[in-house]
């Protein structure tokens, strides 16, 4: 069996960026759906084809990992929008909510005045990535799984959507 779309992916994997171990998955293989963008366009591509036990080192520039670093995307806060209490440091991550409800987090990379120099894009944005992947299992997703993983009803009454195979 081979990593593609539709396919439940383990892999072991450690992270470097500039030589520097910055994540693993250590005993813990990270599981995704292959095909669905749950993982960097990198990652994916080089996944593609790989079989049990298969080993591979690459390099996963910015376009196709986190994006370049974005100026658009640093904003200033004035620091009385931050809690009396939060003793405001270069590096400290907040998560705030965009206009939607979904969660966004910024790192503070520089305290100027009385404002925050809040950066919002991804922390590895603009690195280059290199990965050292070991895939540990692969099997078939199965249609419910696809399902929750686009959003599609899993269950079927009066109300779904008809859409579905189990409908």
């Amino acid at each position: 069996m081979k990593v593609s779309k539709n396919m439940k992916v383990s892999m072991a994997y450690k992270l470097y960026v500039d030589g520097t171990l910055v994540d693993e998955s250590g005993d813990n293989p990270f599981s995704f759906i292959f095909g669905y963008s749950q993982v960097i366009p990198g990652v994916e591509k080089n996944l593609e084809g790989m079989s049990v036990d298969d080993e591979k080192s690459f390099v996963v520039e910015p376009e196709e990992g986190y994006g370049e670093k974005r100026d658009d995307l640093i904003q200033r806060i004035p620091t009385n929008q931050f809690p009396e209490n939060a003793n405001l440091q270069i590096g400290q991550v907040f998560e705030v909510t965009d206009a939607n409800g979904r969660p966004l987090q910024f790192t503070i990379s520089a305290i100027e005045d009385n404002e925050v120099v809040a950066d919002f894009n991804h922390p590895l944005a603009g690195k280059i990535l290199k990965f050292d992947v070991t895939v540990k299992n692969i099997e078939a997703a199965d249609e419910k799984e696809i399902a929750n993983l686009l959003g599609f009803a899993t269950s079927c009454d009066a109300t779904s959507c008809g859409s579905c195979s189990q409908c």
